[in-house]
């Protein structure tokens, strides 16, 4: 009898570290380097992509790249090797945005249509002309696409209503006195 007892909570305990590792990593949970060193934790998953935050940076990895550790999801690097990774990547696209942002540069929306020209960059802060008529962005307000062009990072219904807007409030302002 115990016999049986014994191979049935062994069948058990199986079925259920079977199902656990078929889970994989979820939002929320700390995962771990390969040495179980705490790498971060999940902020978010979809399509397959699962964001890491290791406290310093966000981190997008292939759902593909967890295995299931002693202590939850584990990953074959390091919290510095991903640090160093996103320094990397930060530093570059910083150097891209740079050499793109400069006067006279074309200025595209997010959702990729032309919506004005820098005029002048003054060190975080970027005077552009849209619709004839200057805005005023920071440096950390622009991003480049696959093809280098400038963009600044928002939509361009957005970006129009929200300077249509702030023009009201300027004239309405600018009224009162």
């Amino acid at each position: 009898m115990k016999f049986k007892t014994m191979l049935a909570t062994a069948a058990a305990l199986t079925l259920a570290t079977a199902a656990q590792a078929q889970v994989g990593p979820s939002v929320g949970a700390t995962v771990y380097g390969p040495e179980g060193e705490v790498v971060g934790t999940i902020d978010s998953m979809e399509d397959g992509v699962v964001v890491i935050n290791t406290g310093d940076y966000s981190i997008p990895m292939g759902e593909g790249s967890f295995a299931a550790g002693e202590n939850g999801p584990k990953v074959s690097v390091t919290k510095e090797q991903i640090d160093n990774y996103a320094r990397k990547q930060e530093a570059e696209l910083a150097a891209k945005v740079n050499a793109a942002l400069v006067a006279d540069a074309m200025l595209l929306s997010a959702d990729g249509l032309e919506v004005g020209t820098v005029t002048s960059v003054e060190a975080d802060t970027v005077l552009v002309k849209i619709d004839d008529k200057p805005a005023t962005f920071g440096r950390d307000q622009f991003a480049v696409n696959d093809e280098g062009a400038l963009i600044v990072l928002i939509n361009k219904a957005d970006l129009l209503a929200a300077l249509s807007a702030n023009a009201g409030a300027t004239t309405e302002a600018g009224d009162a006195e």
